[in-house]
């Protein structure tokens, strides 16, 4: 959600203020929804890291601000839910994907993350130098689509071409995007490049370009090591113990997985597996009678059941994947259904923390929505002349100010300001639907001063990761 959207609505004339001596706990209630201080603080953190960053949380009147957001937000959820938009299947299949990635995740942890996480200094020392975390690289990629193209770099490269000159033009989309310019990966720590790149790397010195493409997920990289230097230990041991603990944890949970698969039975169906992998290209419907994939105690995962999971986005069609790719994937949503069934067996559906996260999701979306329904139809409308355009500009010449003392021509900003006039078209569109939302639910909102009171505004600083002062200037290798 935007941030309040400027709203600048005077809510105290709208929004019922409880009594002083109201319950302590609780912030705020929007219709049968009440806030808890600690669900507050949670939220305020979350817009912290939004389009509240701004905040001074020492000011007196900032958690009225949080307040106005939050009461906002929840406004325009209720609003989407009336409207039915969370009917709208794309919402509803996004809110169930949250939910169920939300109880396989609680599922883990009351399962399977029971032990002793914690780390010795032997531990750390040999976890540092045996994933290669000490030593960081610089080096610069183009990452082709195909490996003819990646030879034709190498080919060009070895006739005096650069990366600069080529990068531009072989890079796929996505690597452009994510890499400096002209390739340039900034330090990187070894263990922390993509696997199959990382032996290569080990056996270049510095100035060196691999003979050959080397295949990761992100196409065939051509690359050339720049830099290798060592990586202090003490400067990074608080990584180091949240790296070790997150691999403890995750042999925890692969040892879990196993024994929940071996409980529920599961096996797979080898003639349904061949009809899935006979399936053409072109084949997105099953017509015929439904076959067994994979089946367990209480369930099975069929053929339309993996093609359901295709059009979703969560696995590849067939016809993309060899033998052990096609297994892998349908393997991994019997799996899927079977922690499901686990977790709701466990009763983990009415956990709190699924319920956030799940309506957290749901209210995002909604929000979206409405965003697009309110915002670009009241842009539709109004749209944004060329004499609005020219006016903006001449009125805000110093916003255009080049570094030589002049301003920036107006074709070059042209397209620019016309995007940001209907933001803000967009933008007021939502600040009237907030006040229409905040006078016809006058009576569902209520704050409660004393939970108010209670409310202590942190702002949470992300964990320091080593050597960010120089990965700042490009992009991880993976």
């Amino acid at each position: 959600m935007k941030a309040t959207w400027g709203l600048l609505v005077c809510w105290l004339a709208v929004v019922s203020i409880a009594s002083a001596d109201s319950p302590a706990e609780y912030v705020v209630r929007v219709g049968k929804e009440k806030l808890s201080v600690a669900e507050f603080e949670r939220r305020a953190q979350q817009m912290m890291k939004t389009g509240f960053r701004h905040i001074d949380i020492a000011d007196p009147n900032a958690k009225k601000i949080f307040l106005d957001g939050i009461i906002a937000h929840e406004l325009l959820a209720v609003e989407g839910i009336r409207r039915g938009l969370d009917r709208d299947t794309t919402i509803a299949e996004e809110v169930q994907r949250t939910h169920e990635q939300a109880l396989r995740k609680k599922l883990y942890e009351v399962g399977a993350l029971t032990g002793d996480y914690s780390s010795t200094e032997e531990e750390l020392r040999e976890f540092f130098v045996e994933r290669q975390f000490d030593t960081e690289i610089f080096s610069q990629h183009i990452v082709c689509a195909t490996e003819q193209e990646a030879w034709e770099v190498l080919d060009r490269l070895g006739k005096g071409e650069t990366f600069a000159d080529l990068f531009p033009l072989y890079a796929v989309p996505h690597i452009q995007k994510r890499f400096a310019p002209e390739g340039w990966v900034s330090w990187v720590k070894t263990g922390g490049v993509l696997g199959p790149l990382i032996k290569p790397f080990n056996g270049m010195g510095p100035g060196d370009l691999y003979p050959q493409p080397v295949e990761t997920s992100s196409g065939y990289h051509v690359f050339k090591l720049k830099a290798r230097r060592p990586v202090d230990f003490d400067e990074t041991r608080d990584w180091l113990t949240r790296r070790l603990r997150e691999v403890k944890r995750g042999a925890d949970m692969e040892v879990y997985v196993k024994e929940l698969r071996r409980r529920y039975g599961l096996k797979r169906d080898e003639k349904g597996m061949r009809q899935l992998r006979a399936l053409a290209p072109d084949e997105k419907e099953w017509p015929g009678d439904d076959p067994q994939l994979f089946a367990w105690q209480g369930g099975q995962l069929t053929l339309r059941d993996y093609l359901f999971h295709h059009r979703l986005g969560r696995v590849k069609h067939p016809a993309a994947l060899d033998s052990a790719g096609l297994h892998k994937a349908a393997d991994g949503l019997a799996g899927r259904e079977i922690m499901l069934i686990e977790a709701r067996k466990l009763q983990l559906d009415s956990d709190p923390e699924v319920a956030i996260k799940t309506k957290t999701r749901r209210d995002e979306l909604l929000i979206q929505w409405l965003y697009r329904q309110e915002g670009r139809t009241a842009a539709l409308e109004q749209g944004v002349t060329e004499e609005e355009i020219h006016g903006f500009y001449d009125a805000n010449q110093d916003m255009f100010a080049l570094e030589d003392g002049g301003v920036a021509s107006f074709d070059l900003v042209h397209d620019s300001i016309k995007a940001a006039l209907f933001t803000h078209i967009e933008n007021s569109a939502m600040d009237n639907l907030i006040a229409r939302l905040l006078k016809e639910y006058k009576g569902e909102v209520e704050v409660y001063p004393a939970g108010l009171t209670q409310v202590v505004l942190t702002r949470r600083m992300p964990p320091k990761m080593p050597g960010k002062e120089t990965r700042e200037t490009g992009s991880s290798a993976q």
